[in-house]
């Protein structure tokens, strides 16, 4: 939990699948922190906001249907990795 300039409370996660969780049980989303190689992904907190991951870490099945995404994601990229842009980079003219 972390609270931002406007003294609103907020919740951060790396973890892409639980940021959709929280956004489909209904926590609002605010933005995605772009300011690390890793993407942040911002919502308002709420007091349902501890439960929700308690609930999203305990159920069997969307662990299984995560791996099982992360699976077919090694596989999808086995031979073609994806491009990596460098953001820090300047484009030669």
């Amino acid at each position: 939990m972390t609270i931002t300039s406007e003294n609103m409370l907020t919740y951060r996660t790396q973890t892409m699948y639980l940021a959709i969780w929280l956004k489909m049980k209904g926590l609002k989303f605010s933005s995605i922190d772009r300011s690390k190689p890793r993407l942040t992904f911002v919502f308002e907190d709420s007091p349902e906001r501890e439960a929700l991951v308690k609930e999203y870490y305990a159920q069997p099945l969307i662990q299984e249907f995560v791996g099982a995404i992360n699976d077919m994601k090694t596989e999808m990229y086995a031979e073609n990795p994806p491009v990596v842009f460098d953001k820090t980079r300047k484009e030669s003219k």
